[in-house]
This record gives structure tokens, sequence and C-alpha cells, in this order.
């Protein structure tokens, strides 16, 4: 039955999504309907859904009625015939609902292509063994300091399926991408838009000139960028935990959340930490890394390399008080 499975999750990965040549030249993906293997299956009797696992049992036996009884299994993709969501990105993730037999619907995100998350896979392990280590310090359990974790499952090198990361949104997607350029145009609105800053940056990069010169342009335009790009982050928690405790406390497990995944994320050399790359929780406010594919200081190796150690712009301290 999980054999069975995982050829439908490869079916849809690799049969869903769609490619377009868009008229400016670039190529634009899009999903169309399910596969029919993935609207003709039901319930597979012991086939457990791959983003709710059991939890390891020490008696390794997970064929036993006791076993099977302790975890939801697939009981089928819901309304399997409507073409799936696209969340966005580039290589335009599928994402689905499956329904268990418990009763709940669990949200999925099936990738293919040039995402390749045995990685992720292998990171969120190591994020795991992270949060047992700071379990059983009294300190470090005294103050919950744990990394934000999701379940990640590759079927191959090019197709793997994520569990989505309920009530949480892109910290990005709240700053400045969403309409009206997000808490930056609620909160700011006298202030430049993401994108003029961004092309700020690029204009001084390719002013002419290099060495000592080019530094000093870009270190003074990054000055003019923080005049006129003024952090909101500290509006999250008034709009989302009304009363005075709730907000306390929920700045509180954000600022000790962003701090173990910081200092986590930096021994293991993560990079490609853009704020499209952080969710935060709406209902607890933590933090939770997304998209691990560059690690263990790949990102020195990039066209322009990443030398800062993890992410705390000015809109990150913002939101610690």
């Amino acid at each position: 039955a999980t054999d069975r499975l995982v050829d439908v999750y490869l079916d849809i990965a690799f049969k869903t999504t769609q490619t377009h040549h868009h008229p400016n030249g670039q190529r634009v993906k899009t999903h169309g309907p399910l596969p029919d293997s993935a609207r003709a299956v039901r319930g597979l009797g012991e086939a457990a859904i791959c983003t709710a696992l059991p939890p390891p049992r020490p008696d390794a036996c997970y064929d036993s009625h006791d076993a099977l009884g302790s975890f939801p299994r697939f009981n089928g993709f819901v309304n399997p015939h409507l073409p799936p969501d696209n969340p966005g990105g580039i290589n335009a993730p599928i994402l689905l609902k499956v329904s268990g037999t418990d009763g709940v619907a669990y949200r999925q995100l099936v990738k293919s292509g040039s995402d390749d998350l045995r990685q992720d896979a292998v990171m969120e392990q190591l994020f795991e063994l992270v949060n047992q280590l700071l379990a059983r310090s009294p300190e470090a359990a005294r103050r919950r300091l744990r990394v934000g974790t999701y379940p990640v499952v590759p079927f191959s090198p090019a197709a793997g399926c994520v569990g989505f990361v309920s009530g949480a949104i892109e910290l990005g997607d709240w700053l400045y991408k969403s309409a009206g350029g997000g808490a930056h145009g609620r909160y700011r609105p006298q202030d430049w838009g993401f994108a003029t800053c961004r092309r700020a940056m690029v204009d001084a990069r390719g002013g002419g000139g290099g060495g000592g010169a080019l530094v000093q342009r870009l270190v003074d335009e990054y000055g003019r960028v923080c005049e006129n790009f003024r952090p909101v982050l500290r509006h999250f928690f008034t709009e989302h935990f009304d009363t005075p405790s709730e907000w306390l406390e929920r700045r509180l497990t954000y600022t000790r959340s962003a701090a173990a995944s910081s200092v986590v994320g930096y021994v293991m050399g993560l990079g490609d930490r853009h704020a499209s790359n952080i969710l935060i929780s709406t209902s607890t406010a933590e933090v939770t890394h997304i998209d691990l594919g560059v690690a263990f200081e790949q990102g020195r190796m990039l066209r322009i390399p990443e030398t800062v150690p993890f992410r705390l712009t000015r809109d990150m301290v913002d939101g610690m008080g």
C-alpha cells in the first residue's frame, strides 16, 4: 500500500505541473488536473499519511493493531478532480489536501524539478536532534527554546512532499509582499517601497569603479535606504495578540525562537535566509525556517558570497522590543 501511494505522489509531482512559455520569453509553470492515479486512489489500509508519521516506538513494531491505531492512515485526496492550488515559487509546488482516517484534512506541498528535498530532510533531522538536546537542558527547557520544524519526505532526488506549516505566514509576505506594500505600506506609507530600496542598492553596485570606492558607495546608499525604509515588525504582535499578557508572551516566544534558529542555522552553515524563507506563526509567533537547500556553507560559493552568519535585520530586531 505504501509503495502504491509513493507511485501516486510521483505521478502528481511529474504529471500535474505544466510549463508554458510567456510572451516575454520566461517559462511559466501552471497546474493541470491531478493524474488519474490520484483521482482513483482511496483508503489504502495501513498506508500512513507521509507528513503525519507516528512517533518512534521502542519495539520498532508498526504493523500491530495497537500501532496502527496510534496514527492516521491515508483515506484519499480532498477534491482530487479539481486542479490543485499553486502557492507560488520558482518550481510551482503543488498544494494538496489529504483526508486521514481521523477525519482531519492534512495540507501538503508536493515539489518536483530542481527542489531536491533530501538535504531538507537531513536538516530537519538535525533540527529535531537539536530540539532533543535543548529539552534535556534545564535552562533551555525553562525558556522553551526550540527550533521550528516540519515534516519532509523525499520520494526521489527530484520529487518529494513537505508538510504544510499550519497557521504560519511568510515573514516577507507580511512585511512587504502583500497588497499595499504589506506592513511597511500600512505603517510607513511615506517610506520607500521594497522594490525602490532594492533598485537603489543595485544601481549603487553598478555605478562604476571598484575596491574601496564601491564599498563606500554601497555603505552610503545603504544608509539612505535605512533612513527611508524603517522597521515595522513590532506591529505584527499588536495585530495578532490582543491582550498585554499574550503580547508579551508571544514576543518572548518570537525572540527565543529567532535566537535558537539563528544560532543553530549558523552552526549548520544555513544560507539563503531571505524573508520568504522564514515563516512566523500567527498563533504562537514561533519562527520556522523553510527551503533548506543552501546549507553547510554553500552560500559562500554563490556569485555574491553570503558572509553574514544569520538573518538579523532591523525588522527582525524590531520585533524583539
